[in-house]
């Protein structure tokens, strides 16, 4: 082999051993990269941190499902005092919010024009009577016909029409109270004049109220008479009360398609007002022993729902089927039992066999 071919060969081994070389390097490096990332990833997953959570213990209770309706409050017995004659208001007796009894007077007006009225009427009245008498006597000595007989019964008998209209309208100066009940409303003052027909007060008796509740006819065929329905203040949502379904109405509403449900409220107490905007609930079904969870605990996937229990110090995720729900809790019917822990703040942040820390 001559020189020239043997400083050829050298050349291309020395090339070939320098590929090699950097050929191992870059794997070394690609192969300590990898490692590094794994090592890296191993440390990450070692050190997650457990999620703070709040939980609560499913119980078993009793739950109810509800026909709902809003609807305001009525007075059974609601009506407006009118004045019955004219004259000058000279006293009102009553304020708003009264309690009166039947018959107590409410205003009286001036009653001078109307006792000279009825003065006037007995006057006629008196000289009626005369007049009937003497024709009464002649008319059976045959002295005066019938006809003159009868004019003169007639004129008595006006005459006495006449007292009876005058004491009426006296009496009228009385303004007086329909039923027992509260001034609801007082439109007049003193010193007023008032035309027959002006409105004086609203009064309401208020030891009835109802609550009228207006069902779609599909849902009142389960309803009866007697059964019990929960009215809930609208201005104070923690404040209900009992009443009782008192009548059906046996007719459906052409235009709206529902029934008329009328409730009695049995209690008696100063927050239950006529006109009063509420929440009725009649209760339809009722489950006993049933397991509740708070309605906060339950999250929905898809159209799925599912809560998280704790199992240890982990959040394992579970399918559930909810049945009724009421005042802040829900039935589970399926994935719960009583006495499993649910978690009920932080399970946004979890997911199946998350590491959780449990908040007191």
């Amino acid at each position: 082999m001559s020189q020239k071919t043997r400083r050829w060969a050298f050349i291309v081994g020395a090339l070939l051993v320098t590929a090699a070389a950097v050929s191992s390097l870059l794997i070394y490096q690609n192969t300590s990269a990898n490692g590094g990332e794994n090592t890296k990833s191993a440390g990450t997953k070692a050190e997650e941190l457990p999620v703070p959570v709040e939980v609560a213990t499913a119980e078993l209770g009793s739950v109810s499902s509800f026909l709902e309706s809003s609807t305001t409050l009525e007075a059974e017995k609601s009506a407006d005092v009118l004045a019955k004659t004219d004259g000058l208001l000279t006293s009102v007796r009553v304020a708003e919010g009264d309690t009166v009894r039947e018959g107590q007077v409410l205003a009286v007006l001036d009653d001078t024009e109307k006792k000279l009225a009825l003065e006037k009427a007995k006057l006629k009245l008196a000289k009626a009577e005369a007049e009937y008498q003497r024709a009464k006597l002649a008319f059976d000595q045959k002295l005066v016909s019938q006809h003159d007989y009868e004019k003169a019964r007639f004129d008595r008998d006006l005459a006495a029409s006449e007292v009876e209209t005058s004491e009426l309208e006296l009496r009228y100066t009385e303004v007086r109270a329909p039923f027992s009940g509260r001034i609801t409303e007082r439109m007049v003052v003193q010193g007023k004049t008032l035309k027959k027909g002006d409105p004086l007060f609203t009064m309401a008796d208020f030891s009835s109220i109802t609550a009228r509740l207006y069902l779609p006819e599909r849902d009142v065929t389960s309803l009866r008479t007697g059964q019990p329905v929960e009215i809930v203040l609208q201005a104070l949502a923690t404040t209900s009360f009992k009443a009782r379904i008192r009548d059906i109405s046996p007719v459906v509403d052409p235009k709206t398609g529902t029934v008329k449900v009328t409730a009695e409220i049995g209690e008696r107490s100063p927050a239950i007002r006529p006109g009063a905007f509420v929440q009725a609930r009649i209760v339809t079904d009722t489950h006993a022993g049933a397991v509740l969870v708070p309605k906060v605990a339950v999250l929905r996937e898809d159209r799925d729902d599912f809560v998280f229990v704790v199992d240890t110090a982990k959040a394992l995720k579970r399918k559930v089927t909810l049945g009724y729900g009421a005042n802040g809790a829900v039935e589970v019917r399926d994935g719960v039992k009583a006495g499993d822990r649910v978690v009920v703040a932080g399970q946004s942040s979890l997911k199946d066999e998350s590491r959780i820390e449990i908040l007191k």
